[in-house]
């Protein structure tokens, strides 16, 4: 189905903007990750198909089809 909403914690938020999927850092106490590099706080990095994102010692990843 399509992505109709942004999906937000207080640790990341992730948005869709023009068709393209971001995934922001909400000022997580531990950093978010993707793909092992660390997001620099309140800045958006755009997602692609198969990244991984890791929160404290949690690991997803992104599928889009």
């Amino acid at each position: 189905g399509d992505w109709s909403s942004d999906v937000c914690s207080s640790d990341l938020c992730i948005t869709r903007d023009n068709g393209e999927y971001y995934v922001e850092d909400m000022n997580s106490t531990n950093g978010t990750y993707v793909n092992g590099e660390r997001l620099i706080m309140n800045s958006r990095r755009e997602l692609n198909n198969l990244d991984e994102i890791t929160l404290a010692a949690v690991s997803y990843v992104v599928e889009m089809s």
